[in-house]
C-alpha cells in the first residue's frame, strides 16, 4: 500500500506546538512516534513547528562530500569541528556552514540528523527536504540504520562482547555523561577485537564497534566503564591521553534504506590519515576491506 504523507508548516508565537489540534510540549521523540503511527494507518499528517531564526555566520571550513542525491548528502567530518554551535563555541561549525551556504532554514536543524563529537572523525547526514527528514529521523530513532565505528582503546580486550548500560548526564559537569547501572537500559554497544599490540609497555586494542542505539558519548563512556577508554579521549581519561593530539575514534560506515527508491545503501570511508599513521607506528596490521 502506498503511504500518503503530508507535512505542513505553520509558524506560531507560543513555545508549544500543535499536532492534530492537540497541544503538546515539543518533544521530537513524541512527534516521531505519532508519525510512525500514522504511517501505519495511512493517514495525513499536519505538523506545526515554530520557526527559529538563526544568525548567519560565514564559515571558512572545508566540507568533504562523500555521497549526494536529491534527498540527502553525506559528508566526512574531520576532527576539531563541532556540528552545532554551543554556549562556548559559535564559529567553526558545520551548522553555520550550511546555514550560510544553503540559505535554508525550513528543515529542523538544517537537516543535520546525526551528531558525532567534536574530536571524532566520520560521517554526517544532511537532509534536503522535509519528507526525507522525517523518514531518516524515524530510522535513527528506531535503530534501523546500521552504524559502524573503529577505535583504539587502552588495554588488551580479551573477548568480543556488548555493553548495555544506561547513560545519563553528569549533573556536576555539564559536558560529561555517566553510566547508571541501576537503571534498565537498551543502550547497546557491540564490539569486536581486530588486533592489539603494546605501546610504551602498555597494551592498545583496535576494535570494530557497532552502535545499536545512539546516545551522546555512548562509545566513549561505555568503553571507559569496562576499563578500556578511547585513546586520545582527554575528557574521560585525561592522565593517560595527555600526549595524544587527537581522539582515535572514527564513524566509518553507515547502512540505510533510501526513501526514494527503497534500495539499500552502504556508505564507507577510508580510515583517517592520522589514524593510519599511528596504526603503522603500533605495527597493527589488518584488512580494512573486511569491515
Amino acid at each position: 500500500m502506498k503511504i500518503t504523507f503530508f507535512i505542513y508548516y505553520k509558524y506560531i508565537k507560543k513555545k508549544k506546538k500543535y499536532l492534530f489540534k492537540k497541544l503538546i510540549p515539543y518533544n521530537s521523540f513524541k512527534i516521531i512516534k505519532l508519525i510512525y503511527y500514522f504511517f501505519k494507518k495511512n493517514k495525513y499528517i499536519f505538523l506545526y513547528i515554530k520557526k527559529k531564526k538563526n544568525k548567519k555566520i560565514k564559515e571558512n571550513i572545508k566540507i568533504n562530500i562523500i555521497f549526494k542525491n536529491k534527498n540527502l548528502l553525506i559528508i566526512n567530518k574531520n576532527d576539531n569541528f563541532l556540528i552545532h554551535p554551543n554556549n562556548n563555541t559559535h564559529n567553526g561549525t558545520i551548522f553555520n556552514f550550511f546555514l550560510y551556504k544553503k540559505n535554508n532554514n525550513k528543515i529542523p536543524r538544517l537537516g543535520i540528523i546525526n551528531r558525532i563529537d567534536k574530536n571524532t572523525f566520520g560521517l554526517i547526514i544532511i537532509i534536503k527536504n522535509i519528507y526525507s527528514y522525517f523518514y531518516f529521523i524515524y530510522q535513527f530513532k528506531f535503530n534501523t540504520i546500521k552504524k559502524k565505528y573503529i577505535c583504539l582503546v587502552w588495554g588488551k580486550v580479551k573477548n568480543n562482547n556488548f555493553i548495555n548500560f544506561s547513560i545519563i548526564k553528569n549533573k556536576k559537569k555539564y559536558n560529561k555523561m555517566i553510566v547508571n547501572k541501576n537503571k534498565k537500559s537498551n543502550i547497546i554497544t557491540k564490539y569486536k577485537i581486530i588486533n592489539y599490540n603494546k605501546f610504551n609497555n602498555l597494551y592498545i586494542s583496535l576494535l570494530n564497534i557497532k552502535l545499536i542505539t545512539g546516545k551522546m558519548h555512548q562509545i566513549r563512556i561505555h568503553m571507559k566503564n569496562i576499563k578500556h577508554s578511547i585513546l586520545g579521549d582527554i575528557l574521560y581519561e585525561k592522565n593517560k591521553n595527555k600526549k595524544f593530539f587527537f581522539q582515535f575514534l572514527q564513524f566509518y560506515k553507515i547502512i540505510f534504506i533510501n526513501n526514494e527508491n527503497k534500495k539499500l545503501y552502504k556508505i564507507k570511508i577510508n580510515l583517517n590519515k592520522k589514524f593510519l599513521f599511528f596504526l603503522k607506528k603500533l605495527k597493527i596490521n589488518f584488512n580494512f576491506k573486511k569491515y
